[in-house]
């Protein structure tokens, strides 16, 4: 998901229950960030496959699960 806020893009995940994962915020961390008003978007990807900045999140989620 993602969206323009004041000047600024943001993106978070969504999971299968609705729940955000947004990677900005530590554990038991909220935020009241208009989460509701974002939009779905793909991930770009590039010939070689994605792109550095998705593969940056590919990464850091990965390291999380341990």
């Amino acid at each position: 998901m993602q969206l323009k806020y004041r000047g600024k893009s943001h993106w978070w995940l969504v999971d299968a229950d609705g729940r955000v994962i947004d990677l900005v915020l530590g554990p038991r961390e909220t935020s009241k960030f208009p989460y509701h008003r974002g939009q779905c978007r793909p991930f770009r990807y590039t010939p070689a496959g994605i792109s550095r900045r998705a593969q940056t999140v590919v990464e850091r989620v990965r390291a999380a699960r341990g």
